[in-house]
C-alpha cells in the first residue's frame, strides 16, 4: 500500500489502465450498442468493422469477463460480503486471461487474412499487446485489486 494509491480524502484511486483494459475488452459490446442506433441495417456497421460474424462473436465472448468485472466493480457497497471477496479475488486473473485470448484471436485473424488487414486492426493489436504487458507488470494494478477489498 502506497500513499500514491489514495486521493486527498483517503479513497482508493482507480488506475487509468483498469478503465482502458475494460474498454478494450468491451469494444465488441460498444460496437454492438452503436449498431443498434442505426435503424436501416444494424449489421452494416458490424460488417464494416468485423470481417465475419464469428470474429464478432469471439470478441463478444472475450469481452464477457470485462462486463462481469465492471458489474462486480459497480457493486462496491457489497465489498464486505464473502461472495464478493471470493469473486473479486479472481477478477484480475480472469481479465488477464481474457486479454491474452483476445490477442491470440487477433493475431490469428491478422495472420490468416494478411492481405485484407485494415490499419485499425493493427492499432488494436498493438494496443492489446501494450495493455496485456501493462496488466501483467503493473504493481499499481496489483495493489488496486488487493486494496479494493479493504
Amino acid at each position: 500500500m502506497q500513499w500514491q494509491d489514495f486521493d486527498f480524502e483517503g479513497r482508493l484511486k482507480i488506475p487509468l489502465g483498469f478503465y482502458l483494459g475494460i474498454l478494450y475488452l468491451l469494444r465488441g459490446f460498444i460496437i454492438w450498442i452503436i449498431s443498434l442506433t442505426y435503424s436501416d441495417d444494424r449489421s452494416l456497421l458490424i460488417g464494416l468493422i468485423y470481417s465475419n460474424v464469428s470474429l464478432f462473436t469471439l470478441t463478444i465472448l472475450t469481452g464477457a469477463p470485462a462486463l462481469i468485472t465492471f458489474f462486480i466493480f459497480s457493486l462496491k457497497k457489497q465489498r464486505e460480503k464473502v461472495w464478493y471477496k471470493s469473486i473479486w479475488s479472481l477478477q484480475s486473473k480472469m481479465l488477464l486471461i481474457a486479454l491474452f485470448t483476445d490477442l491470440v484471436i487477433q493475431f490469428y485473424t491478422i495472420s490468416y487474412h494478411i492481405t485484407q488487414v485494415h490499419w485499425v486492426q493493427m492499432v488494436l493489436l498493438i494496443l492489446g499487446v501494450y495493455l496485456f504487458w501493462y496488466w501483467l507488470k503493473s504493481n499499481k494494478l496489483k495493489r488496486f485489486f488487493h486494496n479494493w477489498l479493504l
